[in-house]
């Protein structure tokens, strides 16, 4: 099918990365989108040492049943993290044909951006061959650390979390000179249900923009990145209720009648006497013992801690928003890229264009030659005119947004149309 769409997730470990995936991937398997394209998940599962990837399905399964099992709840959202780099496949085809292509998702582990960890090299790799990047912003810690009311959050605590100032070295590290190494770069504030309640996802962006001023600084000063703002509800149904010291409650529980088990859940103390478990069952401090839970602690040997995220399940419907409008963007982006290296590789076969196009490259430095034979199997073995008529269908019925609810394009690049 060719060599398809390359994105790379950027963001944190626990930020939620895998589950905005898992969003997008289902959002894009539903109407109206599916009217145009099919769309289904052709990842091919692995295993690394002892941790095996979880498919985008079962993803979606878990997020479901934790939405019919705690509806009406404030429950713990704590997404985990993973060791390694996982790879996931979105494929499309056709409606009318079996005519097909692939959007490759590679979903890195957090820690990997932390400076001085030792598969580094292996992220500067994915940047230079990637087109597309997708920041990753847990919306509660850039939100809550400008909240007078929430004693549990600043700006260095949402800065680790984030991984704000690695991500920047990452992207000050991709190389756009010309035309030819045109990118995307998508900051995504995820979990914004709380905001969009609240009609306040241009104050999510603009909050981005200034966590992330540095990185923005760096893009801008290329003339081919183009950077959006696509802030999305990943689930929809779980709106961010509070921010609580992170705790472990172990306590006695009796198995079999004759049998005690010793038992650890996450936890914040909600009273004087009351905590609060990760399931939402709030039980007596008396029935057992608190400690500090170690494994929030967001740099070795520092008091830099990452308090627990608390949501309120307000209803069992998985209803997830603008989750499909990154794919949507990506796909519009690379058919821009193809068309101009189309055109630039038309223009070149005029002996007269040739002649001057080659002067010109060459005082700006700018070799678009052989640009096209590299990304042309971008869209498999869609032709490039099947794709331009669909994306100018969804265009026609507003099914790609440019704008409203926190949508914006910051920077856009100049490349050729027709």
């Amino acid at each position: 099918m060719g060599k398809g769409l390359k994105v790379l997730m950027m963001g944190g470990q626990r930020v939620g990365k895998s589950s905005a995936l898992a969003a997008v991937m289902d959002a894009f398997m539903k109407a109206p989108i599916n009217t145009l394209l099919q769309a289904r998940d052709s990842t091919e599962l692995v295993k690394n040492g002892n941790e095996k990837q979880e498919s985008i399905s079962q993803k979606l399964y878990d997020i479901k049943y934790c939405l019919s099992r705690n509806n009406g709840k404030t429950i713990l959202v704590d997404s985990g993290k993973t060791s390694t780099i996982w790879n996931y496949k979105l494929e499309l085809s056709l409606t009318d044909s079996n005519k097909k292509m692939e959007i490759l998702f590679t979903d890195v582990n957090g820690e990997f951006y932390e400076g001085g960890n030792i598969r580094q090299e292996e992220i500067y790799k994915l940047v230079e061959e990637y087109d597309v990047f997708i920041i990753a912003a847990d919306t509660t810690y850039l939100m809550e650390s400008i909240n007078d009311n929430n004693e549990y959050v600043d700006d260095v605590i949402n800065e680790k979390y984030n991984y704000v100032d690695d991500i920047h070295s990452f992207l000050s590290s991709i190389n756009a000179r010309n035309n030819s190494a045109a990118k995307l770069v998508i900051f995504t504030p995820i979990k914004c249900e709380k905001w969009a309640k609240e009609n306040a996802l241009d104050k999510v962006v603009v909050r981005t923009k200034q966590v992330y001023a540095t990185a923005i600084a760096g893009l801008k000063a290329h003339s081919n990145i183009l950077i959006e703002f696509l802030p999305i509800q990943t689930v929809g149904s779980m709106v961010f209720k509070e921010h609580l010291p992170a705790t472990l409650f172990t306590w006695p529980k009796t198995i079999l009648l004759f049998f005690n088990k010793t038992v650890t859940q996450k936890c914040s103390i909600i009273s004087s006497d009351k905590v609060r478990l990760s399931d939402g069952k709030e039980v007596p401090t008396s029935v057992g013992s608190i400690k500090d839970d170690y494994s929030a602690v967001l740099v070795p040997d520092s008091d830099i801690i990452r308090p627990n995220s608390w949501f309120e399940v307000k209803s069992s419907e998985y209803a997830p928003h603008n989750c499909e409008q990154l794919a949507l963007h990506i796909l519009d982006f690379m058919l821009r890229k193809m068309i101009d290296a189309k055109i630039r590789k038309e223009n070149s076969q005029n002996p007269i264009l040739r002649g001057a196009k080659r002067f010109v490259d060459g005082l700006l430095d700018i070799p678009t030659f052989g640009l096209w034979s590299e990304i042309k199997g971008y869209f498999g073995e869609i032709p490039l005119e099947k794709m331009e008529r669909i994306i100018s269908t969804m265009k026609s019925k507003n099914i790609i947004k440019y704008s409203g609810e926190g949508i914006e394009v910051y920077k856009d690049i100049k490349l050729l149309t027709k």
